[in-house]
């Protein structure tokens, strides 16, 4: 405001003699006075400390004061500005206008919105606060009124708008269904393909109208898996029927993930619905071709399993051929396998026979045991002496005889070739008769079987043609004594050429451990030889690089010193390379009997040695009760620290290692699991590999020979190690030692 300084009594009157004064009145004038400038001055520094626009209007709408702010938004200087009217300085004179006069007449006006132009033509949006201030008597004097600066609020508007604007074009450009709602649940944006795909409007489902196209089966799952998210703040997720606006439902993927402000606090979710509905029909029709597929592999199993059978029965048919004359014994084992794989009820298999006079006639070889009754056991016992034959062209055996073809006949009671059957013999209601043709195509018998439940179908023939066309060779064999002598020939020749090639393999594999065991001997010795011979010449390299370095490092070029220090780094990582590599060897050369070791007391020492480093770490290593085995203790002990070891080293937070042992069949399976950076499965394969590492000595050091140290000590106990770890999530490295007594250094 302008300050206001008090006229003296009688200031504007002509001049003349003063009149006399009241010494304690002046006094109190001048204190007053004072006190004013003090006020004024109080009252200045406040308006001036704003950094918000502030200005005092008069009733005629000119300026009468302003701060420093002022000056610095409009780019006129203060004696500029008073005196002119307020209006002229926004891009809306008439506005601004109508502004301060509202507050004239109301009193007071809030966040009224206005645009500040400055001299160089820069705009600056502003809201206005003002009210009339009064005099001593109550008066309205003016206006007092103060601009808050929104550029920021309207640039950050516009972003919004921009943004959200962006947003819902992404969102109608997409072909999923989107959506938005509150942290409460209520649905507040849906984008036009929900739109076109519900032939719902927005309002019958904004807020909880979002489930009306779900499923009814699908809406209390919906909710279900809604609140979970809710309560755990994790992402929505499920799988839900929508109805198209044509009545049909859809399967749909809904996926729904917060947005959180700088406090994790959830301002809404954001979430699409994609139609997987194409691929649950896939998905079920890949579910429907595996069940198939299974089905059809069960058949085919059955069907092998059965074939197997059958080349069991061949083979073992062949089998007594060759080593007996008689070849009766063989087929009644083919006829019962046979019998068994097509459950049949009974049958035979014949030798086809031509008399002198050229009729044919059917001899047994293997015919089922139907010895029940007198007259059956009669038909039977011809059967062993070898006299039943048949001879009746006009019957269903004979069909087959006179067509050499094979012959169904499911409803033999009715059949016109049936010709009954002996007293006391099982009824025939289906029958299947089998041609026996070998190889040369010669005509040497017939199979027939009778009363499979269900009949015989062509399925049938075709799965015994295997048996049929052996059995029909074993016919053609047995009638040619020389082709049963070169049998058992090349048999016996065979035979006595696999012996002597097994010989001879069992003779070079034998030769070849013999030279592997001697060749890693000679490499373990050259190891241990080499790496201790390296020591002393190593030592005096590294010896003179030191000296180097005490002495001409600073006195010679950058270069020169980069370079000796490569040199100290490499000789220094030899060193560690050729103490791996003895303690790598010295695994057979130092190695000491087995002793009965206690696993605990080998692991309280090797928590002794890591002592140091779980305390660094703030490491907590844990164990179950661990047994007693035989085994080397100092080597025992060193695969634990290597492992434990590794837990530390390879772990990203504090460190957690447990031990645990168990007992299967005659060995102690020990496991050390970790809570470290995991192992990717490709890289597994590498881990026991001798100075094979996985990360670079900058992220862990190490020269990669702790593991392939482990698997030779545990191989030497008769064991194996492996390990099962995914990135990530820990490793829990297993090894097993044989329990005691089973164990052999």
């Amino acid at each position: 405001m302008p300050d206001t300084q008090p006229q003296s009594p009688g200031s504007r009157d002509e001049p003349g003699p003063a009149p006399p004064r009241d010494e304690r009145g002046l006094s109190g004038i001048k204190a007053l006075e004072h006190m004013a400038r003090q006020v004024s001055a109080y009252n200045r520094s406040l308006i001036e400390a704003s950094l918000d626009p502030l200005v005092t209007i008069g009733p005629d709408g000119t300026i009468t004061d302003v701060n420093a702010a002022t000056e610095q938004a409009t780019g006129r200087p203060r004696q500029q500005l008073i005196g002119t009217d307020f209006a002229d300085y926004f891009t809306e004179p008439d506005r601004a206008r109508q502004g301060y006069q509202q507050v004239f007449r109301e009193g007071a006006v809030r966040d009224y919105a206005l645009e500040i132009r400055r001299s160089d033509g820069h705009i600056t949006p502003v809201l206005y606060n003002a009210a009339v201030y009064r005099d001593e008597a109550g008066q309205v004097v003016g206006v007092f009124a103060a601009a808050r600066d929104i550029s920021e609020r309207k640039r950050a508007e516009r972003a919004r708008q921009e943004s959200e604007t962006a947003f819902r074009l992404l969102a109608d450009s997409v072909p999923q269904l989107v959506w938005m709602c509150r942290p409460d649940g209520l649905n507040i944006y849906f984008n036009q393909r929900w739109v076109e795909y519900t032939g719902l409007t927005l309002e019958e489902c904004y807020g909880r109208g979002w489930d009306t196209p779900f499923h009814p089966e699908d809406k209390q799952p919906a909710w279900d898996a809604w609140n979970r998210a809710v309560a755990t703040g994790g992402d929505y997720r499920i799988e839900c029927r929508l109805r198209a606006a044509d009545g049909c439902y859809r399967w749909f993927l809904i996926k729904g993930v917060p947005l959180r402000d700088s406090r994790g606090a959830i301002l809404k979710w954001f979430g699409t619905c994609t139609d997987i509905d194409d691929l649950k029909r896939a998905e079920q029709e890949v579910r429907s071709l595996n069940t198939e597929l299974e089905q059809r592999v069960s058949e085919r199993t059955a069907a092998v399993q059965r074939q197997a059978a059958l080349i069991a029965a061949i083979n073992a048919a062949q089998s007594e051929f060759i080593s007996s004359a008689s070849g009766r014994i063989s087929f009644d084992s083919v006829l019962e396998k046979l019998l068994r794989l097509t459950d049949s009820e009974y049958g035979f298999i014949d030798e086809l026979l031509c008399t002198p006079d050229g009729q044919m006639v059917l001899s047994a070889r293997a015919i089922t045991n139907i010895a029940w009754n007198d007259a059956s056991r009669k038909m039977y016992d011809q059967f062993i002496n070898g006299t039943l034959n048949f001879t009746n062209l006009k019957s269903l055996y004979g069909a087959v005889m006179t067509s050499g073809k094979p012959v169904i006949a499911n409803d033999a009671p009715n059949d016109p070739r049936r010709t009954g059957v002996p007293p006391g013999h099982p009824a025939l209601r289906a029958f299947l008769g089998l041609p026996l043709i070998s190889s040369a195509k010669e005509f040497v018998g017939v199979i027939g079987l009778a009363n499979r439940p269900g009949g015989y179908g062509e399925e049938i023939i075709t799965y015994l043609e295997p048996l049929v066309v052996a059995c029909a060779n074993l016919f053609a064999a047995i009638r040619s004594d020389d082709r049963r002598k070169k049998a058992e020939r090349d048999l016996r020749l065979a035979n006595e050429m696999l012996d002597l090639r097994v010989e001879e393999r069992t003779r070079e594999l034998a030769g070849a451990n013999r030279a592997l065991a001697a060749s890693n001997a000679d490499l373990e010795q050259f190891a241990y030889v080499a790496s201790h011979d390296l020591q002393e010449p190593l030592r005096m390299i590294s010896s003179y690089v030191e000296l180097l370095a005490q002495r001409y490092q600073g006195h010679l070029d950058e270069k020169a010193d980069k370079f000796i220090h490569y040199i100290v780094d490499g000789a220094t990582r030899m060193q560690t390379l050729i103490n791996d590599l003895l303690t790598f060897s010295r695994v057979t050369t130092r190695a000491k009997p087995f002793t009965l070791t206690s696993a605990e007391a080998a692991l309280a020492d090797v928590l002794t040695n890591l002592g140091r480093t779980i305390a660094e770490k703030e490491a907590t290593v844990t164990h179950d009760p661990l047994p007693d085995v035989m085994a080397d203790p100092s080597q025992f002990e060193q695969v634990l620290q290597n492992l434990i070891g590794n837990g530390l080293k390879f772990c990203q937070q504090k460190p957690r290692v447990h031990v645990r042992a168990e007992r299967r069949g005659g060995e102690w399976v020990f496991a050390v699991r970790d809570n470290g950076i995991g192992i990717a499965p490709e890289h597994v394969g590498r881990l026991f590999v001798i100075f094979q590492r996985l990360h670079t000595r900058a992220d862990y050091p190490g020269t990669g020979i702790g593991l392939a140290v482990c698997k030779k000590v545990v191989e030497r106990h008769g064991g194996r190690i492996w390990v099962e770890s995914q990135p990530g999530q820990g490793s829990t490295f297993f090894f097993t030692i044989p329990a005691c007594g089973d164990t052999t250094p």
